[in-house]
């Protein structure tokens, strides 16, 4: 140390001294540093590659759809001011089935397409195997996750079924689509389902005969000129449409598939923001806590430190200094390790999602915030405690200071008369040092805090899928069908051998308006006296569907603003009627409690009632079938089910579990991810606070050992008390943790996050038992190197220090 001023010396024998104090404060702000540049800079990464992907590709502007218009409309609204190129196209739903899996069936989504040009909006990147070469060759283009998902490669072939029409249709390529980056059906049905739904890319001199509409299309995507209004171009482009009847045009924002993602990297964003602002939070108190009892303990050497002509501004400067540096190489670290982690997140995040084009780069703008935000997150921390510092008189110094504890407890005494009084010391510790026990309880708490966090929101999906899946739906196997079926069709099923009970079900999408608000959504017609579906109220008790009137979902009751005894009007989507849809009104009749609440209920016959004439329904029209069945017969039941004219899909509760279990994989990771920085975390300020609050009595411990109590002894006084501060501070830690859970997660979703799922904090025992297993043990791990550097301690040296006091 040669060559260096006094107090820099001072700075580095104070780092030496607190080795491993400053260690787990720097492990804290690096942590919570490559939390933020990693999170962020992937959630930068996934935004851009979106972006780009969307850009590449010529994403939609908007889409318009009606019923059916002659191919050379495109012609027409490609003269339509501010339009700056036109797709028209056919889209169809059909039967899908897969001869590789069985004959599986499904539903698949027919899309037109150029062959021998690219798409001028809408356009697709091929992943694997080649485009299409002939407008007449029986070929597909398949979308890459639901080819990734059935394990489907170019060169297979899958069966398009229509009525009695049956097409087999060889798969060309694989491509991604800038329309189903995120792929869901339709407004009403926004859960990801590639084992029951796919998307593919045809000829139109292909789809046209198949679907009887030949020369026809149903839907035209628009980009517009970068001058163009947007609005203004959508309700021209409507206008010029209006002989075919069209719906209101449907901006890029308000696509399915662009909404959920938007969704979700909001939601990541947040993540990547609270998270680690949290963790910051955290640091800060400790590095004020560190600081803090520093210039406690070094009251006699500061004034020494000021006797010798320092100014209250370098002594200012030599705390403070200690906290900068401590930030600068806190922060660098976060860096290096954010600048690898992003890569890793961003990678497997896009993995999943299948994007076209990925932008996986280091983002240095973010590292640059995040070297700061670290700096200037030690350095507000340290200011108080260096000012502290600042004011210290040299007179002042000489004196100790005055105790600020309060008195001991009296009712520990009593309550525990014959204990020994040696270990009444510990307990009565706990109370008599409050700022003492309060900044290790605030350890506690902010870790079990963190590690409840990601395994609490974890459980609460997972219990609300469990609700989606087992609780609210009561079948073994349901078929969709692709075309209206008549409920004689229920009564075939119930004779079948296996077959316990069957029901029939009219489920439609619907526009539901409300004074001035509209929401897309689902209805569901249930038969009189339906067993297959629970519904019950936000008390948890069972409710059944009304004669008259509808039950609401959540949201829909959230996003209409609907009260019992509200009248709210109904209409079709156009594209599913010939002529315009009628409007009908329907009775508010109650509201249902489940975790996505966009369905309305209401009684079979009433829907039929409402829509049999704009969608020339058959008698008791049905969309589909669940039932009930010996468990030895459901394999045979699933594939006659399969069997039956018109079925789209087939499903079993079990396909289900399995689907949402394969949902949830990413999810888990992120969440282990999480987890293993909160242990981390929830270690360094648990060990911070602990060896500190250890530390800092080798004055009591000195006398404790000049009166004869051994060093085994001390270390179980220690620790006592370090357990029973733990044991308080589970106490308080599990209910502010659970409480935790729900803020953070109402802080890191959307609106449209909240409205769209009703989801409900429900942690599991197990989480509870972890954490306070993990509180423990890291509490008593953290003691042991303190107690090892004061058994090591000189006692007359100790002894010398306590009379200089």
């Amino acid at each position: 140390m040669v060559g260096m001023s006094i107090l820099t010396r001072k700075l580095v024998r104070d780092w030496i001294a607190s080795g491993w104090q400053y260690i787990a404060i720097t492990v804290t702000v690096m942590l919570g540093i490559t939390f933020f540049n990693a999170a962020y800079s992937a959630y930068v990464n996934l935004d851009s590659s979106y972006s780009g992907s969307y850009r590449q590709l010529r994403f939609e502007d908007f889409g318009v759809s009606f019923n059916a218009a002659p191919r050379r409309v495109a012609e027409r609204i490609q003269k339509v001011p501010g339009v700056a190129a036109v797709e028209a196209r056919l889209v169809e739903d059909v039967g899908l089935e897969l001869p590789n899996r069985g004959n599986l069936k499904l539903v698949g989504r027919l899309i037109s397409v150029p062959v021998g040009r690219p798409a001028a909006v809408d356009d697709l990147k091929l992943v694997e195997g080649r485009k299409l070469i002939k407008a007449t060759a029986r070929e597909i283009l398949l979308e890459a996750a639901f080819a990734k998902y059935h394990k489907l490669v170019p060169g297979d072939f899958v069966v398009a079924v229509r009525g009695a029409s049956r097409v087999k249709l060889q798969v060309a390529g694989i491509v991604q689509s800038p329309e189903y980056l995120y792929v869901v059906r339709s407004k009403q049905e926004l859960m990801a389902m590639p084992s029951t739904f796919g998307v593919m890319f045809v000829s139109e001199d292909v789809l046209g005969p198949l679907v009887e509409k030949s020369g026809e299309v149903d839907e035209v995507k628009v980009r517009i000129a970068k001058d163009a209004d947007l609005k203004a171009t959508m309700r021209r482009t409507k206008e010029a449409l209006h002989i075919y009847k069209p719906e209101d045009p449907v901006s890029y924002k308000d696509q399915p598939g662009y909404q959920m993602l938007q969704q979700d990297l909001s939601g990541f964003q947040a993540y990547a923001t609270l998270f680690p602002a949290f963790f910051l939070g955290v640091a800060f108190l400790s590095v004020y806590t560190l600081m803090m009892r520093m210039v406690s303990q070094q009251r006699t050497a500061i004034g020494l430190l000021r006797s010798l002509g320092l100014s209250r501004w370098e002594v200012l400067w030599h705390y403070l200094s200690g906290a900068l540096v401590l930030g600068v190489v806190a922060s660098l670290l976060g860096d290096l390790a954010g600048i690898w982690f992003a890569q890793w997140i961003s990678h497997l995040y896009m993995r999943m999602l299948q994007v076209p084009f990925k932008e996986i780069i280091p983002r240095y703008d973010v590292l640059g915030v995040g070297l700061i935000v670290g700096v200037v997150t030690c350095g507000l921390a340290g200011v108080f405690p260096s000012l502290a510092a600042a004011r210290i008189r040299p007179a002042e110094a000489m004196r100790p200071e005055i105790p600020t504890f309060g008195a001991s407890s009296l009712m520990l005494d009593r309550l525990l008369p014959s204990v020994r009084l040696l270990w009444r010391i510990p307990l009565r510790n706990v109370f008599r040092q409050p700022k003492r026990t309060l900044s290790t309880l605030f350890g506690i708490v902010a870790g079990m805090a963190l590690m409840m966090t990601a395994k609490g929101l974890l459980d609460s999906s997972e219990t609300a899928m469990d609700q989606i899946v087992s609780g609210s739906y009561h079948y073994d196997l349901r078929v969709d069908f692709i075309r209206y079926q008549s409920n004689d069709v229920v009564e075939r099923v119930r004779s079948w051998p296996g077959v316990r009970y069957a029901e029939g079900a009219l489920e439609l999408p619907l526009e539901i308006r409300h004074g001035t608000k509209t929401y897309s959504a689902m209805v569901s017609g249930l038969p009189d006296g339906q067993r297959l579906r629970s519904l019950v109220d936000f008390d948890g008790q069972a409710i059944s569907v009304p004669v008259e009137g509808a039950i609401f979902g959540p949201t829909l009751r959230k996003r209409l603003n609907l009260e019992l005894g509200d009248q709210v009007d109904l209409s079709l989507p156009e594209q599913l009627t010939a002529e315009k849809s009628s409007h009908r009104t329907i009775r508010v009749a109650g509201f249902n409690d489940e975790a996505m609440g966009t369905v309305m209920y209401c009684r079979r016959d009433s829907v039929e009632r409402m829509f049999r004439r704009d969608l020339e329904l058959p008698p008791n029209a049905i969309t589909g079938i669940a039932l009930v069945c010996d468990p030895s017969y459901q394999q045979v039941v699933k594939q006659r089910l399969e069997n039956l004219s018109d079925a789209g899909s087939v499903l079993s509760r079990a396909d289900i579990s399995i689907l949402v279990h394969d949902m949830m994989k990413t999810m888990r990771i992120f969440v282990w991810i999480m987890e293993i920085f909160g242990v981390f975390l929830a270690f360094a300020v648990i060990f911070n606070m602990v060896s500190i609050n250890v530390l800092e009595r080798s004055t009591e411990v000195a006398t404790l050992r000049t009166i004869g109590v051994s060093r085994s002894q001390i270390s179980w006084l220690i620790t006592i008390e370090n357990l029973a501060v733990s044991l308080l501070g589970m106490a308080i830690g599990l209910p502010f943790g659970r409480w935790f859970v729900g803020a953070f997660w109402r802080a890191s979703q959307s609106p449209e996050q909240e409205d769209l799922f009703s989801f409900k904090i429900a942690i599991h025992s197990s989480t509870y038992l972890w954490t306070c297993i993990a509180v423990l043990v890291v509490a008593v791990v953290s003691t042991v190197p303190s107690l090892l550097r004061l058994n090591r301690m000189d006692l007359a040296k100790s002894t010398k220090e306590r009379a200089a006091g």
